[in-house]
């Protein structure tokens, strides 16, 4: 997932380094609907805009509207008839399916519970303190030629929609390898804004932590720590520990165990500690990847 440049798909690193282990383990659904969750009673399917028919695989759909997120969710949905993915015989099977198709490549948990079941859509949640980070609606529907439905219709996971890995409490994320950050009252903050991880395994980049930095509006920006010697020509600078943060530096507020966030006035170097004992993390010079 990672064979790409850092500086454009480390910043997926809320996508692809933090959420590169989830399908490994096995599905786990549960048909106990916590105490403390009230089941969604709203309906299971959504009217798409002219622009939701344009791309519905950054459409939530229906399932958008059962989980509660401090920001936008990501999802999925298929509008009208199946035409992409293979059937199924029963909802969980279907599941089983797009998780092979690598659907949950961007969810943060296999855990669900089957909340509701309509006849003809069944839905899954996976919530915490009663509130849905994460749905998924399948329905038994019309599908096309080539999804193995021999009438015309089969189980199919018809929209999904999970909340940002700051949403999860601290045992998903770190669970997943990835360090969710906070701002200065304690909130986690979106990995679509700030997010760190190890690096991928497949490169032999574990020892390096990428640290990357998002505000929607550009492409995201990374920064390494403790970068392999081999990879020298992509920095113009070295990685420093222990030094005193520059008195031009802007303290970014985010904070995990103890270390701060700090810039570099010229946007080359984030400094990541305490103010007067940080280690200084490169910016790459030029696009940094891996096969």
């Amino acid at each position: 997932m990672l064979g790409m440049r850092i500086l454009g798909v480390v910043a997926v690193g809320a996508a692809a380094l933090l959420l590169s282990g989830c399908g490994a383990g096995g599905l786990r659904i549960s048909d106990d609907v916590p105490a403390e969750r009230t089941p969604y009673t709203g309906p299971l399917v959504a009217t798409p805009s002219a622009a939701d028919r344009r791309t519905p695989w950054e459409w939530p759909g229906a399932a958008g509207r059962v989980v509660s997120c401090s920001s936008a969710p990501r999802g999925q949905t298929v509008v009208g008839r199946n035409d992409e993915g293979a059937v199924a015989a029963d909802p969980q099977a279907a599941i089983e399916v797009k998780r092979g198709e690598g659907l949950f490549l961007s969810s943060p948990t296999d855990a669900l519970v089957r909340e509701r079941d309509d006849g003809d859509r069944v839905l899954f949640t996976t919530s915490y303190d009663g509130v849905a980070r994460q749905a998924i609606i399948v329905r038994d529907g019309p599908s096309g030629p080539g999804t193995g439905a021999k009438d015309g219709h089969g189980w199919y996971v018809e929209s999904f929609a999970t909340c940002d890995l700051a949403d999860f409490p601290e045992s998903v994320s770190r669970a997943r390898g990835v360090q969710v950050w906070t701002d200065a009252d304690g909130t986690r903050v979106p990995t679509s804004t700030v997010v760190s991880a190890d690096g991928p395994a497949h490169c032999a980049w574990q020892s390096m932590t990428f640290l990357t930095l998002g505000d929607g509006t550009k492409d995201p920006v990374s920064y390494v720590a403790r970068p392999l010697q081999e990879l020298g020509e992509y920095f113009d600078r070295p990685y420093r520990e222990h030094v005193r943060v520059p008195s031009d530096a802007r303290d970014t507020g985010w904070r995990r165990e103890g270390r701060r966030i700090w810039i570099a006035a010229d946007g080359r170097s984030a400094y990541v500690g305490a103010e007067d004992d940080a280690a200084a993390w490169p910016r790459p010079a030029r696009p940094l990847g891996c096969a």
